[in-house]
């Protein structure tokens, strides 16, 4: 989901067609390089689906955590998803490379870092935190195919390794790549925000920046709060609560910068705002849950219970889904010469609202209690809650329907960028530079 969905969507897609848009260039400084990042990507599926057909799949777990995945199952398909996984890592890392040499070397002349819409600032901190972080993921899984394959003893305890070394790359890793996901639906918000409200001062915009640049730097120095419980030493936790506790600051600076800009105007429950709002009420939410689980002492309780799993999916899975949708309603016409439809759009935002909260809030109660997880079964106590949330996956699949005829509507009429140049067409002519098209966004 995360290297074969969230990031192409997030970041590739929108970043190729609005990077040079909002550059004032007429294309990415490397477009052959971008073509071999997009063809890499078929290959590396290719290969991951193929590896659950190999001597029973993966079964290692999503973390891969040794000794399972180095000595527990020696089977060809770990070997497999871990090349599946070098494939993915180098077309990402050539995408970012070719994004940040477009914005550091190619921006089109005049336009300088402050001129830069908040969108491309969001955007070049990402792909800055995905060149850092995905060599470490290629590090980490490259080790491991030596541990398994040419009998080296680096998450071997028994011969002098640490299996705890694997877990602090593993996290160095996959902390940053949630700023990776999270930071795309900020740039996504910042502008969507500064087109609704027309108008941002310069030291809102400045506090934006600045927010967005704390973020990516404090979301590589706290990787170790995932792992409290491999005992780690006591000023070595509280560093990392201190340090995640920190983080939240800069995400405040832009939450409540958003919500001043959202108040100063009138209310429009129209169109691309209402996601802007339930955008901010649910990752709100999910960094409340977050707080609660950076605390060291909280986190050696909650761990690896159904609060994790409620968070999670808060912060991540729920905030991405609304993110995606935000930019397709507010991009829509630009895209696909067309506007959504407004009764769909709201019965969709009010069918997957009900959903995924029905679905998600309860099982905050359900570690209250006690569950466990990874059981088939459950006893009586659980099942009031386990029916509730059952009643809201009803509602996620039927906005499944609803979203299939907003594409549909959509699609009938223009596909891809064929919409976009005739619309550019015919506001502002054939030859319209490209940065001028959104010059409101400051």
């Amino acid at each position: 989901m995360i290297f074969f969905f969230l990031m192409p969507s997030l970041i590739s897609r929108f970043g190729n067609i609005l990077i040079p848009l909002y550059c004032g260039v007429p294309d990415i400084a490397f477009p052959r390089m971008n073509n071999l990042s997009y063809w890499l990507i078929f290959p590396a599926v290719l290969i991951l689906l193929l590896r659950s057909m190999i001597e029973g799949g993966v079964r290692t777990r999503w973390t891969v955590y040794p000794p399972l995945s180095s000595f527990g199952h020696r089977s060809a398909s770990v070997d497999t998803a871990i090349f599946s996984l070098h494939l993915a890592g180098a077309a990402s890392i050539i995408r970012g490379i070719n994004f940040i040499t477009t914005v550091l070397m190619f921006r089109g002349k005049g336009v300088d870092f402050y001129n830069l819409p908040v969108f491309v600032w969001a955007f070049f901190t990402t792909v800055f935190l995905l060149v850092l972080s995905l060599p470490v993921l290629a590090a980490r899984i490259t080790i491991l195919l030596f541990d398994r394959n040419i009998n080296t003893s680096f998450f071997d305890s028994e011969r002098g390794g640490d299996c705890v070394l694997f877990q602090h790359l593993f996290w160095f890793f996959r902390h940053p790549e949630v700023y990776v996901l999270v930071l795309p639906r900020f740039r996504i918000l910042s502008h969507v925000v500064l087109y609704h409200t027309e108008i941002v001062s310069l030291g809102r915009y400045y506090g934006i920046v600045w927010a967005v640049i704390g973020i990516r730097f404090l979301g590589c120095v706290v990787w170790a709060h995932h792992i409290f419980t491999v005992r780690l030493d006591s000023d070595t936790r509280v560093y990392f609560t201190a340090a995640t506790i920190v983080i939240g600051v800069p995400t405040r600076v832009k939450i409540f910068t958003w919500l001043s800009l959202l108040i100063s105007k009138d209310l429009n429950f129209d169109g691309s705002y209402i996601w802007v709002v339930r955008f901010l009420f649910l990752f709100t939410l999910g960094r409340v849950t977050g707080i609660t689980l950076a605390n060291n002492s909280l986190d050696l309780v909650l761990h690896d219970t159904y609060f994790v799993v409620a968070h999670f999916h808060y912060v991540l899975s729920m905030s991405a889904v609304y993110s995606l949708v935000l930019r397709f309603v507010h991009w829509q016409e630009m895209f696909v010469y067309r506007y959504c439809d407004e009764f769909l759009n709201k019965f969709y935002f009010f069918i997957i609202f009900l959903g995924v909260n029905i679905t998600f809030f309860p099982i905050h109660q359900m570690r209250i209690i006690g569950m466990p997880r990874r059981y088939f079964s459950y006893g009586e106590l659980y099942l009031t809650l386990n029916i509730i949330t059952f009643i809201g996956t009803l509602f996620t699949m039927l906005r499944w329907v609803i979203l299939i005829v907003i594409l549909y509507n959509s699609i009938s009429v223009s596909i891809g960028m064929g919409g976009y140049v005739r619309y550019m067409d015919s506001l502002y002519g054939v030859n319209l530079p490209h940065h001028t098209f959104m010059d409101g966004i400051m």
